[in-house]
């Protein structure tokens, strides 16, 4: 076989192995894994929770501007889209993706039955005040929503006496409780039996089903930013502006253990279902991974240069993901992906546009929800790379590539050596 016949033949096998590289992208594509979807609009970010993805990972809910998304991770278009009348602020799916809830900044808190429609979405119910609403969330059966904004109000709303057949009707809370200061965080436990909420320097744990008040803990003289529960509502976890993350016990306002930082405060903090472990992201770019039975992080992750926007853990705490603001690069922001065991990421992957990142993950760990800028993304993390926008596929150079271009870029010298 003479040379130019050794080189055809090397160049066929090459591109071989660029085709088998992406294939596989172009199949997750069709077939779920991961993908990425352009909001034809402008991009807010309110600070609250801007997307949700449900426990089983088949369903995502998003707001942006006046805009609901809702998706079936299998697919990147949306199933549907619901107009509001003002900017949505919060999003919650429960479990199973069949029920979602959202509020706006006029004060109005929709319910919907995101399956249960044929060409059009409406809201199964909705309520309105008259000031702004921050915060929503609803329970894994979909059973209670609690929701919480500018009038210095909580209201609880019970899906379980409802009848299914009404659509598009005002609908009255529950209960209602009353603090001294606006809600910003809450948090509700996944049967509904606790609720969590921050208001101003004070953690209020309240019955999650009638608000009856149970206990507070006024943790500092700076305002809380998060909160967070566990799904049997026994541990709950809050950060605030002066840098302390407080870890509570549901029987006690006087928390198991504090922690403070002076490398800025922790923006985002997660804890996961089964209470045994909690994640923290901080402004200043470090990850506190924490065990329950200590206020010493199990580690510590600090060598990236993004700042701490979001983090998310699955249910046995075994794996979660950690959004950031990147200010190394104009164009693109962080997602990364940890198993808990270790302190390195495992994936690290760049989302497109420097502004506010929100994410979410499934129970198992598997799917990580992000919205970023103008981009509502769904990740596999067993196929994580996405396909570009324009319909053409983005090639993964893996360790595998990377090898064969070398082996046969040194046979193509040596034929030459030969020759």
């Amino acid at each position: 076989m003479n040379r130019v016949y050794k080189i055809a033949l090397l160049i066929f096998l090459y591109l071989q192995i660029i085709f088998i590289s992406i294939v596989p992208l172009t199949y997750c594509q069709i077939n779920g894994g991961s993908w990425r979807y352009e909001i034809q609009s402008t991009s807010i970010s309110t600070g609250s929770k801007d997307i949700e993805i449900s426990d089983d990972g088949n369903y995502i809910i998003a707001g942006n501007v006046n805009k609901i998304y809702f998706f079936h991770r299998n697919q990147s278009t949306p199933i549907w889209i619901y107009e509001t009348d003002y900017v949505i602020h919060s999003v919650s799916i429960s479990s199973d993706g069949s029920l979602a809830v959202a509020c706006t900044g006029n004060g109005t808190i929709y319910c919907f039955k995101t399956l249960d429609y044929t060409n059009n979405i409406y809201p199964f119910w909705y309520y309105s005040v008259n000031n702004m609403m921050h915060i929503v969330d609803i329970s894994s059966d979909g059973n209670f929503v609690v929701a919480g904004g500018e009038d210095q109000g909580i209201f609880l709303f019970n899906n379980t006496n409802l009848n299914y057949q009404f659509s598009k009707s005002t609908f009255t809370p529950l209960h209602t409780y009353l603090t001294n200061a606006s809600i910003y965080t809450l948090d509700i436990s996944s049967d509904g039996k606790y609720v969590i909420v921050g208001a101003s320097n004070e953690v209020i744990l309240l019955n999650g089903t009638n608000l009856d008040f149970l206990w507070k803990h006024s943790a500092s003289s700076m305002d809380i930013i998060r909160v967070t529960i566990s799904d049997n509502g026994f541990y709950m976890a809050a950060s605030s502006y002066d840098g302390y993350i407080y870890f509570f016990n549901h029987t006690s306002s006087i928390p198991e253990w504090n922690i403070s930082t002076s490398i800025g405060y922790f923006r985002g903090i997660d804890i996961s279902g089964d209470g045994e472990y909690l994640v923290a992201v901080s402004s200043l770019s470090r990850l506190h991974f924490f065990n329950r039975s200590s206020s010493q992080p199990e580690w510590v992750y600090n060598s990236y240069a993004e700042q701490g926007k979001s983090v998310a853990i699955s249910y046995n705490g075994l794996y979660f993901a950690a959004g950031a603001q990147n200010f190394t690069s104009s164009r693109f922001n962080k997602v990364l992906f940890f198993n808990t065991s270790e302190t390195t990421p495992k994936l690290e992957l760049n989302v497109p546009a420097q502004t506010e990142i929100s994410l979410d993950i499934s129970a198992d760990g598997r799917f990580i929800a992000v919205k970023s800028g103008l981009y509502i993304s769904l990740y596999d993390v067993l196929d994580p790379f996405i396909a570009s926008s324009s319909g053409t596929i983005s090639l993964v150079i893996g360790p595998g590539l990377l090898l064969s271009t070398g082996v046969i870029f040194l046979i193509i010298l040596k034929i030459n050596k030969k020759r």
